[in-house]
């Protein structure tokens, strides 16, 4: 039902999706959330220096098991939740390889 969570939360979700179901995920995020409710997501961050600096054996290694990296590690996923409804998108480093967005 919409308007239903205080929070929803995802973690190490979004790389595992194609773009097109990060966005409609997205969407219902924000439709079964209550006004104010909170989102909060922590996956890989593409802007990581450690990711970045991945051997290009290993990423490709990493990406065979996974198989829309490609698309998760071009997507704008602030700029998707924007779209999706949601105001003050804010993104904190987690860790060295890892971000979260709420």
């Amino acid at each position: 039902a919409d308007d239903t969570f205080d929070v929803v939360s995802l973690a190490f979700v979004i790389h595992e999706c194609p773009e097109y179901a990060t966005a409609n995920l997205m969407k219902e995020a924000y439709r079964i959330l209550k006004p104010g409710g909170t989102f909060v997501m922590t996956d890989n961050n593409p802007a990581s220096p450690v990711i970045q600096k991945l051997p290009p054996a290993l990423f490709t290694l990493m990406k065979s098991t996974e198989p829309h990296s490609n698309e998760y590690y071009t997507i704008d996923v602030q700029q998707m939740l924007r779209a999706a409804g949601f105001e003050n998108v804010c993104q904190e480093q987690t860790d060295p390889r890892h971000r979260t967005v709420c």
